[in-house]
């Protein structure tokens, strides 16, 4: 692990798309160093980037904010790919996994996000995937929705 870097060089690292990697090393090394979290909030200031301390403050997560909305909508998209399945008991393993896949995601995003960050509703996504379907999420599995009427063309 890089040894802790000065706060004007880990603020350069926060505000360059280029550096990422070397930016998340750094924010761990700090934490490891022993160095305040202050740094590491002062520059992250106004960027895209999060952070989670974890292990007790003795070690951090950072994530940039476009990676972690990413995932979440990469994770929507694959369980709206499973609509054509909804109701077809032998791949109902795969939607529940869909599913499954995109509440752990939308999970990791809250974790991290502020209240000045914004993320899709993953309870309507889920909704419109089982949405005409005749089908509903319980949120433990899929069941047939008895009040469930079909649109007459």
């Amino acid at each position: 692990m890089m040894p802790a870097i000065s706060p004007f060089r880990l603020r350069q690292l926060a505000l360059s798309e280029d550096h990422r990697p070397d930016f998340v090393a750094a924010c761990k090394a700090s934490i490891a160093a022993g160095e305040p979290i202050a740094g590491i909030m002062d520059a992250i200031k106004g960027t895209r980037w999060r952070f989670l301390l974890t292990k007790s403050g003795q070690a951090i997560e950072v994530e940039h904010k476009d990676d972690l909305y990413a995932g979440y909508w990469q994770a929507v998209s694959c369980m709206k790919e499973c609509r054509s399945i909804v109701g077809k008991d032998e791949y109902e393993h795969i939607v529940l996994d869909a599913v499954r896949d995109c509440l752990e995601a939308h999970r990791r995003v809250e974790l991290f996000i502020t209240d000045d960050d914004n993320i899709g509703q993953v309870d309507r996504a889920i909704l419109d995937l089982f949405n005409g379907t005749g089908y509903r999420y319980t949120g433990g599995g899929i069941e047939y929705d008895e009040d469930w009427i079909a649109d007459e063309e």
